[in-house]
């Protein structure tokens, strides 16, 4: 009995903490390593200008061009495709990921809710329910 409640409780907790939140824009950092010297391979986040993406801007970027063999990199708000005719572009969904080159992110939530899951489990054991 006791089990069957702590399952359904830790349900509806996965599913409650797995609805889309309410619609809010993006962030995104947005330079241009031409303009800001800080927006390169030197990157300070604290010191880069972030923006509100508009809601058809879906996505964070990071490109890197070449001009005139000087590298140029730009981070900025963007739509899905945008990098599908590009070289040296890579794209992320979450706040503020575009800080790095490699945009590699890692998302909370996620392991917030395999702690919990781990929690009710080891609970349940313990309790021999």
């Amino acid at each position: 009995m006791w089990l069957t409640e702590v399952l359904r409780f830790s349900l509806v907790c996965v599913v409650i903490f797995n609805l889309p939140p309410a619609v809010t824009s993006l962030r995104c950092y947005e330079c241009f390593s031409s303009i800001s010297g800080n927006c390169g391979f030197d990157f300070v986040p604290t010191k880069a200008a972030n923006k509100s993406c508009s809601l058809s801007e879906t996505i964070c970027y990071t490109e890197i061009n070449s001009i005139k063999s000087i590298p140029v990199v730009t981070r900025n708000c963007g739509i899905p495709e945008i990098c599908n005719t590009r070289d040296n572009c890579t794209t992320c969904s979450a706040a503020f990921c575009n800080s790095s080159l490699k945009n590699i992110t890692f998302n909370f939530h996620y392991l917030a809710v395999i702690l919990f899951s781990a929690i009710v489990i080891k609970w349940c054991l313990y309790a021999n329910i």
